[in-house]
């Protein structure tokens, strides 16, 4: 299988139009990952504060989706 078709958005896609998961859980799935890329690319102490008080929300709905797996 190619990178692409194995990457997280294209599999947490997948997840959802076959229904493993809800759109509910995709979204904020979509947003751990937007999250993650966020962090990895600046160094602005703001924006980290943010997201580190989102890493709970974000702990919780992976957790919840690896159960389904």
């Amino acid at each position: 299988l190619s990178e692409d078709i194995m990457s997280p958005r294209n599999i947490f896609r997948s997840s959802l139009n076959t229904k493993i998961i809800s759109r509910d859980q995709f979204e904020a799935l979509m947003t751990a990952i937007e999250d993650r890329n966020r962090t990895s690319h600046t160094y602005d102490e703001e924006l980290a504060e943010i997201i580190a008080q989102r890493i709970y929300d974000h702990e919780k709905i992976i957790k919840s989706v690896f159960r389904l797996l």
